[in-house]
């Protein structure tokens, strides 16, 4: 192809066609996630359209490695976002359960419930101000300079105090009080 204008739709059309494969495969590579892997490709080409004229240029290769460029810095921004890390503490949790809990019938539905209630019951019971952070972080998905801001505190404190806070509970959950 070499030196191309990439100035219409046209033109775009046919560099998602012949990108869009590669794209999926370095977003589902990192992510591990067929959902977002088809999210974070359609983000990509999203973000290429937007920025459009910076690429009227270029050679294939170097396109390519744009794309791929863009392509890794939002799945590096995903990972590093609040939904992420919830969805993070969900499989968290429901690993838990799924290894207290393999065959699931009447009976062991009613327990794997009431396991998950002893589970809020824990976060429940998280100490100040261990509970505020797990709150604003994990439920209200706040980042870590909101809530130092909305806390009074210094980010570092804040993330020591996340990090505190899922210690206590790993403890709480593995202990003889939650799980008998």
């Amino acid at each position: 192809m070499g030196v191309r204008n990439i100035n219409t739709n046209e033109s775009f059309e046919r560099i998602v066609s012949i990108y869009y494969k590669l794209v999926y495969k370095v977003c589902y590579d990192v992510l591990r996630d067929r959902f977002e892997a088809e999210n974070i490709s359609q983000d990509t080409f999203l973000s290429l359209y937007k920025h459009f004229s910076k690429y009227s240029s270029l050679k294939d290769l170097d396109l390519k490695n744009i794309i791929c460029k863009i392509a890794l810095n939002k799945c590096r921004d995903y990972l590093k976002s609040n939904s992420y890390k919830y969805n993070l503490l969900s499989e968290d949790i429901n690993n838990f359960n799924n290894s207290i809990i393999n065959d699931i019938s009447a009976d062991e539905s009613l327990i794997k419930k009431e396991r998950q209630l002893l589970i809020k019951k824990a976060v429940n019971e998280l100490k100040s101000p261990y509970k505020e952070v797990v709150h604003y972080y994990y439920m209200q998905e706040l980042s870590l300079d909101e809530i130092a801001k909305k806390l009074n505190r210094d980010k570092a404190v804040v993330k020591t105090q996340i990090y505190r806070s899922k210690k206590i509970l790993k403890e709480k959950l593995k202990g003889g009080d939650y799980c008998e």
